[in-house]
Formats: structure tokens, sequence, C-alpha cells
């Protein structure tokens, strides 16, 4: 969080911001709430989730329950709903009108495709690279013993304006090109006369 944090401050003039996620397994909504703090001018609904109540009821939420940017709102009645919401930091930099492209693979997974279609969907960034990995069900580990153990969806994420998620299909970018010359189109689309082997070389 302390490096988010940082590489924001160093960088909160910058016209264009790519975000690389192309090897991404997923992880937590925390660091990519820094991100849109800085990035959305306006509160933004972004994503919802679902969650069946009996799964909470019994094992508690996978979520931090004072997180003010999941809200709960009305669903099922089976189902314990949130919306994932962006709000903007009180202090605010110039990344709020910064171009934003968001580097996607098929190894992008989970976290990392909530990522994408939160951004996606709300035209805050230019997807550029491959369709994602299809990921949209959360949950966890559960053992079968003899030293077995099996991953088993809790609840999904999806687009509340579709009711429709990216699970085995991924989020599919708004420029098609190989993952591995995703940031040379990206730079490109930036406006930027170099590589992508090049930018990378100078940020050593």
């Amino acid at each position: 969080m302390a490096e988010v944090r940082k590489f924001l401050d160093e960088h909160k003039d910058a016209k264009s911001l790519i975000i690389d996620i192309r090897h991404n397994g997923g992880g937590g909504l925390a660091e990519m709430n820094l991100i849109f703090a800085q990035i959305y001018a306006k509160p933004t609904t972004l994503l919802d989730m679902d969650i069946r109540s009996a799964v909470e009821a019994k094992y508690g939420s996978p979520f931090d329950p004072k997180d003010p940017l999941l809200r709960r709102i009305a669903g099922p009645d089976t189902i314990n709903r949130r919306e994932h919401l962006a709000v903007p930091a009180a202090q605010q930099s110039g990344l709020k009108d910064a171009q934003v492209y968001l580097l996607t693979s098929k190894r992008t997974f989970s976290a990392a495709e909530h990522l994408s279609l939160a951004l996606k969907r709300t035209h805050r960034a230019t997807l550029v690279g491959e369709a994602t990995g299809g990921g949209a069900h959360f949950g966890g580990m559960a053992p079968m013993g003899t030293g077995y153990a099996a991953f088993i969806p809790v609840g999904r994420t999806f687009d509340p304006d579709t009711g429709e998620s990216w699970e085995g299909t991924g989020v599919k970018p708004d420029v098609a090109v190989p993952a591995d010359k995703a940031l040379d189109e990206a730079l490109k689309l930036a406006g930027a006369k170099v590589t992508g082997s090049a930018a990378l070389a100078s940020l050593q």
C-alpha cells in the first residue's frame, strides 16, 4: 500500500497512466481503491458483488464490514449484495484528468479482472491486450481429506447494468492485440514516440 501511495504521489501530474496487469493473478481491493480515489473525479458505482447469506452467516464476511467503499444494497432473499464504489480522495491530483490504459492478458485473473471490468464499464480506461482469464466467482479452499482440497465458489462479481460477469469468458479489451504488444500499443495510443522496451529501460 505504501508503494502504491508513493507511486501515485510521485506521478501526480502525469498526463497518461499505464497500468500493467498482464501477469496479475488477483488479490484484494485495497490497492485498486487507492488508485480509484485519484483517477475518478466524482463518486462512481463500479461493480456489484454477491455472496450467499447462509455462507456469510456461518463463516463470516470475506470483506471488511467497515469498508465504506463496499455498500450493502438490496438483493435476492438468499444473497448479501454489495456495490463497490470509487470515491475521490479529499486531496486529488491531476491524475483525475489523466488518460488511463490497462494492459491485460489471458493470465489476468480474479481481482485483476475486477479492476478490468470496473475501469471498462465506467469508461475510465482503455483496455489494451487480450481477453482476461475468466475467474469472476470468488470463494475459498475446502479440505476433501487425504491431502486434497477443492476451491468452492461462494459469490460472484458482476456488471450491475447487465447482470453479467466475466466467469469463463474474461473481460474483453477495447483494443485487441497480443499481450506482448500491449505496452507498445498503449504508448502509441497515448501519443508517446517510444517503444515499450525503451520505456521500460528508462525506468531502470
